[in-house]
């Protein structure tokens, strides 16, 4: 029989007034940081248990009980920790308790999008109840975050995971700031002045930076400006200029610049001191230095730091003065400024490239874009995916002359090292004079998945290399995201190592009604992505799960993610909503998808647990993990075009989905359309992956499906405004 230790509870009247009272006073109270305002959360006794330190990045905070107010406390103006866009991030939150035995549930939120408001995906970690002294997790920023600061909100909670604006009976609540960041620099240490009251940078000059500021705008006496920077070239020298607003003119002021060549997230390697000046009352500091020649190429961190009290050291927090972080974009002398060689065609009169098709990309253009003979289209990118089927791609040519030669070369940066020299990554070459180039490569086991660069070049007549300027023809620069293998499942598993006790029967959402057993594809796991619904952007969506249990006293926890970005990766924003454990048979949620989600094919991950919060991956004593399939929608609401409401296009669209029929369905050779009188202006196929895997403008005949593999695909069609999908199964 399974236990949950409980604790007495307060049987006297004026016990529980007690408590009602501070419970309302509190409701009331909620406390502020950035412009917002957030909801109250406390622990109504502190006194057998609390948070005594807390761990994430440059903060390393112990305390006592609640410092702010019984069960909470604000901790918004200690120096913040650096959070970056995409990094995983280890938290280790430690308690004191009266007894060794009392089991403590902790949940972790950050407000990403600065609301104010702690949102379901906005909790980036929990942990079911248990009776250790110290735990530790881990969570990864969501890659759509935006500079600047905003509150984090750790919470400890007797016998059970918290809510973020929960009042509790035994517990604590502590609100920390920390500095979200897009900078590809990694976490740094924290630094600052304590004081701002009689000195403060005002402007620096780097380069070609030059930012004028007041007092620290982050947080007292240091200021994040990341979004700034300058180009630095490796081996020359640069000019700094460092003014500081002083409330007097005899103060000295000490100086230190450094970077962070190699890029490790620090400051401490050999030559990362750039400039420094011992003591100067003048109100301009000024000076140079030469940047190193061994420098990686790309983006990293710049520390300027002003001091009072002597030369600063690179992570020190001093008495007064002030830290400013900016970033440099380390580039070659030859002008490869993004880490990439340069390499261009010095005249696009005779001929260029006049389309790139690869997967998704399909993109035309004229001369070269960026420079002469040169275009970067790096914002443009697609997926492509290891192993087989081998990746298509197509290349038209625009020339004077249909008999002229041009050389075609594609490369790709397999292992991401900022360069096309290694083996393998010539993907594709040829001389011909067709206007219309085909090849086909595959994708190595061994490459490094996330995106890439891939260059396309064609040059007049001759082969070129990767990093070569030559007289006639142009060059191309995309980005690809290269995933895992089509086949298998490329997301993480998870499962409940025993589902006699508890499992999922009924799982209800949108067009899904879905009721099962136990695990049917393995224990505790079921793999139902054969079911799938469309969900829309802007939407709200109503979630219903249904358990079979054993004893209905055995609580349950839940929670629902969504891979909104189709990484393959349920990261903590996806987590879409989730219940701390209740008794309840059955649970409903809401949650609306962001305008952010990436519309396509995706999955969604259904989890419930036994006596706590589960996570997306890894598996758990007792419960059940079941996988579905959506269809991310754009929002339909056309108000500021047609006046129609959102409920209204929804109608129409249902309408438009009632006109069209595919068949046969399952098929084995050729899929046709019925429809009534609808302009299908264009459709695409989609697998399960989200993959395009076929396209065209006309159904008359049919669409040919007898080289797809066995299994479930999507058919598209775009009709007006609108965009309608029919599931069918390839035999």
């Amino acid at each position: 029989m399974k236990q949950i230790i409980k604790k007495q509870v307060l049987t006297t009247k004026k016990q529980a007034l007690n408590i009602f009272s501070l419970t309302v006073l509190f409701a009331f109270i909620s406390t502020s940081g950035f412009g917002q305002q957030y909801c109250g959360s406390n622990g109504n006794n502190d006194s057998d248990e609390y948070i005594s330190r807390v761990q994430v990045g440059v903060t390393d905070k112990s305390s006592g009980q609640g410092s702010t107010s019984t069960g909470y406390s604000n901790f918004t103006s200690e120096q913040p920790t650096e959070m970056q866009a995409g990094a995983q991030i280890t938290i280790t939150v430690t308690n004191t308790r009266s007894s060794d035995s009392y089991a403590e549930g902790y949940a972790v939120w950050i407000d990403f999008n600065r609301n104010g408001t702690f949102e379901g995906f906005e909790r980036v970690w929990a942990k079911a109840a248990s009776a250790t002294s110290s735990v530790t997790g881990t969570f990864t920023i969501p890659t759509n975050v935006t500079d600047g600061p905003t509150r984090m909100r750790v919470s400890m909670k007797y016998n059970a995971v918290p809510e973020p604006c929960e009042s509790f009976q035994y517990g604590e609540v502590e609100d920390y700031t920390v500095e979200l960041t897009t900078s590809s620099s990694g976490s740094v240490c924290g630094s600052r002045g304590l004081s701002t009251n009689n000195e403060h940078i005002s402007r620096v000059q780097v380069g070609s930076l030059d930012n004028s500021s007041g007092v620290g705008t982050t947080i007292t006496g240091y200021s994040n400006f990341t979004n700034i920077g300058t180009d630095l070239t490796k081996g020359q020298s640069t000019s700094i200029a460092v003014r500081s607003t002083r409330s007097s003119n005899s103060i000295a002021e000490f100086y230190a610049i450094w970077i962070d060549y190699n890029q490790d997230g620090d400051f401490t390697d050999s030559g990362e001191q750039v400039w420094m000046v011992d003591g100067t009352t003048a109100s301009t500091a000024t000076g140079s230095f030469t940047v190193s020649a061994n420098a990686p190429l790309g983006i990293t961190r710049m520390r300027v730091s002003m001091s009072a009290n002597g030369v600063p050291a690179p992570c020190e927090t001093f008495p007064r003065g002030e830290v400013e972080d900016y970033v440099v974009n380390i580039k070659n002398p030859d002008g490869g400024g993004d880490g990439y060689c340069s390499s261009n065609g010095n005249n696009t009169g005779s001929e260029h490239i006049s389309r790139v098709k690869i997967n998704s990309i399909n993109n035309s253009s004229g001369v070269g874009t960026t420079s002469t003979g040169y275009s970067n289209f790096t914002s443009i990118s697609t997926n492509i995916f290891k192993g087989t089927p081998p990746v298509n791609i197509e290349i038209t040519a625009t020339k004077a002359s249909s008999s002229d030669n041009e050389s075609f070369k594609i490369w790709i940066d397999y292992n991401q090292d900022g360069d096309f020299t290694d083996s393998g990554e010539l993907v594709a070459s040829g001389i011909t004079a067709a206007l219309n180039v085909n090849a086909s490569f595959t994708v190595p086991d061994g490459a490094l998945t996330g995106p890439t660069r891939m260059r396309v070049s064609m040059k007049y007549n001759s082969a070129q290399g990767p990093c070569e300027s030559f007289q006639f023809g142009e060059v191309e620069d995309y980005t690809v995201n290269v995933r895992p293998a089509v086949g298998g499942d490329p997301y993480c598993s998870s499962n409940g190592n025993n589902t006699n006790r508890e499992h999922i029967s009924r799982v209800q959402i949108g067009s899904i009604d879905r009721s099962s057993g136990v695990g049917t594809t393995s224990t505790g796991y079921s793999d139902f992505t054969s079911s799938s619904t469309s969900l829309t952007k802007g939407q709200s969506n109503t979630i219903t799960i249904t358990n079979t249990r054993e004893n209905t006293n055995d609580p349950q926890g839940y929670a629902v993610w969504i891979d909104y970005n189709r990484n393959n990766v349920f990261e903590g924003f996806e987590r879409v909503w989730a219940i701390v454990p209740t008794t309840t048979s059955s649970v409903t949620g809401t949650f609306t998808l962001p305008s952010s989600a990436s519309t396509g094919t995706t999955r969604m991950r259904v989890s419930m647990r036994y006596n706590g919060s589960p996570e997306p991956c890894g598996t758990f004593p007792y419960g059940e993990v079941e996988d579905y399939t959506v269809h991310i929608t754009n929002n339909l609401v056309k108000s500021l075009n047609t006046g129609i409401s959102a409920e209204e296009a929804k109608e129409e669209v249902d309408a438009l989905d009632l006109e069209l029929s595919v068949y046969p369905n399952p098929v084995k050779g050729t899929l046709y359309v019925k429809s009534r009188d609808l302009d299908l202006s264009s459709y695409r196929v989609v697998n399960m992956l989200g993959q395009e895997v076929a396209k065209g403008t006309s159904i008359s005949d049919g669409v040919n499906v007898s080289n797809f593999e066995t299994g479930m695909y999507i058919i598209q069609f775009n009709v007006g405004d609108e965009t309608v999908s029919k599931r069918f199964v390839k035999e």
